[in-house]
Parts: structure tokens; sequence; C-alpha cells
């Protein structure tokens, strides 16, 4: 009979190397999972060219500049700070793309939130889903004096749009309206239909301005479109019907 210590440590050896195994069966395994994962990558369409659509930079930086300052705040648990900021909002919007809103149909979703809808030429074809907000985060109070520019001024400086919202996120909303604006110039128009949802509360958890969402999962089964968020796509599964706000807008957080 072996000693009660050299039993146990040849206990401990044959433990260790049972579990050494199978983390690394474990790891094997999620290899050759992660290689056998299809790709979701979007196929373009080869048949389909892109359009070549003359950009102007300083116009367009000059509208982007000219949305930050809006001091469209939201705050957890208050609503929007400043309403008529976000409608101040929506009337920029609407004088600087007009033909946007020549030619979309634009809802006002729970007050502030924007729903844009852009029909397609083949209606039996899966929707795509743009997401982006429009409101910021508050400014933490005593940090004024270390921003290199005031957050709501709105500047183009030393190269750069500076100003609450730059990154996070009215580039995005700017961004796909500019596109459209250019798209609906050139006379083009979408195979499929095309929403733009803007929530105006995705810094505190966007349930309300989620609504816009819902309105478009329920009208158009959007179960197979694509989403997009801040420039990320989603999986396809996760917009069918979904009850949740987008995965980047499940909690409050600080931003840009």
């Amino acid at each position: 009979m072996l000693p009660s210590g050299i039993y146990y440590g040849t206990t401990m050896k044959k433990i260790l190397k049972i579990a050494a195994l199978a983390l690394l069966l474990l790891l094997a395994v999620l290899i050759v999972r992660a290689f056998l994962l299809p790709s979701r990558q979007v196929r373009a369409s080869a048949s389909a060219p892109a359009l070549n659509v003359q950009v102007d930079p300083n116009a367009a930086a000059a509208r982007l500049a000219g949305a930050l300052r809006f001091q469209t705040i939201s705050r957890e648990g208050a609503g929007p700070v400043d309403p008529e900021a976000f409608l101040a909002l929506h009337r920029y919007l609407e004088q600087s793309f007009p033909r946007v809103h020549a030619t979309l149909t634009r809802e006002v979703v729970a007050g502030y939130s924007l729903l844009y809808t852009w029909p397609g030429k083949n209606p039996s074809l899966p929707p795509v889903v743009l997401l982006s907000h429009l409101d910021v985060v508050p400014v933490e109070a005593g940090t004024e004096r270390s921003w290199t520019q005031p957050p709501f001024a709105g500047l183009i400086s030393d190269g750069f749009i500076w100003g609450r919202g730059a990154l996070d996120d009215k580039a995005g909303v700017l961004a796909l309206l500019e596109s459209v604006e250019l798209l609906v110039a050139r006379g083009f128009q979408p195979e499929r239909t095309v929403y733009l949802a803007f929530g105006h509360d995705e810094e505190v958890g966007g349930l309300q301005g989620r609504r816009a969402w819902r309105r478009c999962w329920r009208s158009a089964a959007c179960g197979r479109s694509s989403c997009s968020t801040k420039g990320v796509p989603s999986s396809r599964g996760w917009c069918r019907g979904s009850p949740r706000p987008s995965p980047w807008s499940a909690r409050p957080r600080r931003a840009m």
C-alpha cells in the first residue's frame, strides 16, 4: 500500500493529465468549428457595376459640422434634455437633403426618432435596414476645458471635424443621407426596399427609438434582411422580429 502522500500526488497528476487532454480536445473542436463556420459575407453582384458618383467633400464636411451644433443630448430616465434640439435637427436634415425628403417617405417615431423608407423595384426581395442615431451623451461636468474645441461648436479645423457626435454617431446619419442624396440625384432606385432608422435615445438603451425598427420588422419581415448599425453588419437571423435593442444599444455608455 502506497503512503498517502505518494498516492495523493499520483492521483493529482492523473487528474491534471485528464484536464489537460480535455482542454486540448475542446480547443481542437473549437478550431474545427471555426473553420467549418460558413461565411455571412454579402456577395456583390458582378453584373451591377458601382456608380461613378462625385462627392463634394467640403460640402459634406460642412453639413456634418452643422449637425454637430444641435445639442441632441439624451440622459438615462429623463428623455431628451432639449426636445427642440431634436426637432431643429430634423428640420436641418430636411433642408440639407432635399432629394432624400422628396423621394423617401419619412416618419417621426416616438416624437424624435426618424424612419425613412426607400421603396425598391422588387418588393418581393427582403429589405435592408440601416441604423444610426441622432442623440449624443452629455458632456461630463468639469471637463469642458479638456476639449480641444467646444463640444457643440461643430468646427472644421486642422483637417478634422470637431464636436460631440462626430464619431458616435451623427457621422453615420449624415453618411447615409449623403449617399442616398447622391444616388437619388443620379436617378438610382434600389432593387430592394431600404429603411433608414435613426433613433433618438440609443445612448440610454434605445427603448423608444427602436419602435422605428419594430415597425419595419413587422411590416417587411426583416428576418432575411441585412441590418447594419454604426457601420457594423448584424447577423441575418438577429433581425427577425427582434424584441430587443440592437447589440450596440443595449446599455448606456460614454461616447465621442
